[in-house]
């Protein structure tokens, strides 16, 4: 008998071939069809044999981060923290359903232990506000299992994020369906849209925790502060091309960014400027500053790049296609488009405040000081 050829669905789009099972891989998916059996007959049928033969010997009773691991390697996809994180995600709440189904409890207790778990879920997403990774995991948690919670209490929630965690709000705007309680939210958005003034608010907060930090004081950025001390002969030194949190510095210490010496500073001046880049010039071997790199402050400003600089009219690739990018931000006379997207040419007034979300990213500018912010996922 002719065996019938059938797709499997993975995050929305009809699998055909390995290659659109590896270009279109989806944990959640896959999860599903290899404990429903749907993925080793999709293999069967297919004649994946190799394949076939790797997914049979899974054991359906190990832990489901095993069973993710397995997966992950059978069909060569990339392994990385956030499918380590879901696949947690998935297990505790197996586990949850398990406990549950053995002590045969009553409705109510089902109901209040599945409340316990929704607070659970939000307590740790508190718990992980400056990894960007764990929190995308979380909302995709949030919308699957607990997505008539969320909605009953999303405009509190929303708010309570945008006091305490901005970075919770971009992971709930790069899921589909969570995202509009965000953008169709005109307090929320309007307060938004000049997300950079927000990124200025907390790193002059930054500054100021670590302007007269202790030696014994804990903290959780003081592993990343960089001291550079010496006698340059008042030659200028370069540091970094980071962008660059000045935190101190003493007098007759000279700074500036390397591409723009008319942005030099003393030492009174210097202390909490953000420099694009650092260089360092003094004259007496006690001379010091100290800094910390943007990149290094754990959360939603290490999770934006910047991209400065002229492309002469040209679209410079920055990120590749299947990479989701936010646009937080472009200069006025600058444009965007998802990646060689023909016919796609977004200004400033069609992104700023929008968070759009483009395939890839093309970037176009015709001035050196223009500047681009986004996020990727």
């Amino acid at each position: 008998m002719k065996q019938i050829k059938f797709n499997l669905i993975l995050d929305g789009k009809p699998v055909r071939t390995i290659e659109e099972l590896q270009d279109n891989f989806n944990l959640d998916d896959i999860l599903d069809y290899f404990f429903n059996g749907l993925l080793e007959k999709w293999l069967k049928v297919r004649k994946y044999d190799s394949f076939l033969a790797q997914v049979q010997k899974i054991n359906a009773k190990i832990e489901i981060v095993e069973i993710s691991k397995k997966l992950i390697n059978i069909f060569n996809i990339e392994l990385n923290d956030e499918a380590i994180f879901y696949a947690n995600f998935l297990q505790n709440h197996k586990k949850n359903l398990e406990n549950l189904a053995k002590t045969k409890v009553r409705t109510s207790q089902v109901i209040t232990n599945y409340h316990k778990q929704y607070n659970k879920l939000k307590s740790e997403i508190d718990s992980n506000q400056y990894n960007l990774a764990y929190l995308k995991n979380g909302v995709s948690f949030l919308e699957k299992r607990f997505f008539e919670l969320f909605v009953l209490e999303h405009e509190k929630l929303v708010q309570y994020y945008f006091d305490t965690n901005i970075l919770m709000l971009i992971a709930m705007m790069f899921n589909n369906k969570l995202r509009k309680f965000v953008i169709e939210n005109y307090t929320i958005k309007t307060r938004i849209s000049s997300i950079l003034a927000i990124r200025e608010t907390m790193i002059k907060e930054i500054f100021n925790e670590l302007k007269n930090l202790k030696d014994d004081e804990p903290h959780r950025l003081k592993k990343y502060i960089k001291t550079f001390q010496k006698n340059s002969s008042k030659e200028w030194i370069k540091l970094t091309d980071e962008d660059t949190l000045i935190i101190r510095s003493n007098a007759g210490v000279k700074l500036r960014e390397p591409n723009n010496p008319e942005s030099e500073l003393g030492y009174v001046y210097a202390k909490s400027s953000v420099l694009k880049g650092l260089e360092f010039q003094s004259f007496k071997n006690n001379h010091f500053v100290q800094y910390i790199l943007l990149k290094d402050i754990e959360g939603f400003i290490s999770a934006i790049k910047i991209f400065r600089g002229e492309t002469e009219g040209y679209w410079k690739d920055l990120e590749p296609k299947n990479k989701k990018c936010m646009i937080l931000h472009i200069d006025e006379s600058s444009y965007v488009r998802s990646l060689g997207k023909h016919g796609e040419e977004l200004s400033a007034k069609d992104v700023n405040g929008e968070f759009l979300i483009l395939d890839g990213l093309d970037y176009k500018s015709n001035s050196a000081s223009h500047e681009i912010y986004y996020i990727t996922d």
